[in-house]
Formats: structure tokens, C-alpha cells, sequence
């Protein structure tokens, strides 16, 4: 669990950072394509750039694993519920406030050099 915290956090960050995928690719499993997180995370970058609403920050509160499948394109998928929170300013006063927001993701994980590694990730949020 604290492995899906630590990448979905950092794929949110970079998302709000716009960050090009190859700046964070090496963080990310290696011995499989990771074409499909690729292009998702672009697409949720691509979201970012496009939105005129202020982020200033955003990160994974808490999460919580509702099923582990083991099958042959990756060693594991872990459905975990989400919970996340961004920060943004109000429309109406540009004051800042939480919003939070919840859901359903599918990490997949490869074991590669004694650790496990994501290798994709079913969605991710647009802010």
C-alpha cells in the first residue's frame, strides 16, 4: 500500500508539474512496455495544460486495496479505492480550498531487482 501511495503521488505531482513522461519514466518498471502509462499520464497532462483552473498543490490521503489478481502480462493488479485531495483556489473569491476527490484505480505491478515496480495504471485523475 505504501508503494501505490508513493507512485500515485508522484504521478500526480507530475502531472501538475506538466512533466514530459520521460523525466519520470525511471521511477517505473523496466522490463515491460510502459506504453499504456505512458499515454494515460499524457493524457492527464495534456488535461492540465489545457485546464485555466489554479492547482497549487495535490497528493493521495489515503487508500484502501479491494482485490489482488495475479495474471500473465503483469505479476500483480491491486484495485485500490483513492482518496485524493488537490488544492485550488475558489472561483468566486480566490481563496484556497481542499477539494477532495475518490475512486477506483488499477495499479499493475512487475517484480524487477528485488522490488516491485508499476508498469501501468488503469487511469488517473484530471484536475
Amino acid at each position: 500500500e505504501d508503494q501505490m501511495q508513493k507512485d500515485f503521488n508522484l504521478l500526480l505531482t507530475n502531472i501538475l508539474a506538466t512533466k514530459d513522461f520521460s523525466e519520470i519514466k525511471s521511477n517505473f518498471a523496466s522490463s515491460v512496455k510502459l506504453d499504456d502509462l505512458e499515454d494515460t499520464y499524457t493524457k492527464s497532462v495534456r488535461y492540465r495544460k489545457d485546464n485555466s483552473n489554479t492547482v497549487n498543490s495535490v497528493s493521495m490521503t489515503e487508500g484502501s486495496i479491494s482485490s489482488i489478481n495475479i495474471n500473465d502480462s503483469y505479476l500483480y493488479a491491486v484495485e485500490n479505492y483513492v482518496y485524493y485531495t488537490y488544492n485550488t483556489n475558489s472561483y468566486w473569491n480566490d481563496e484556497p480550498y481542499d477539494y477532495k476527490q475518490s475512486g477506483y484505480y488499477t495499479f499493475y505491478y512487475t517484480y524487477e531487482n528485488g522490488s516491485y515496480k508499476l508498469a501501468n495504471i488503469s487511469s488517473l485523475p484530471r484536475f
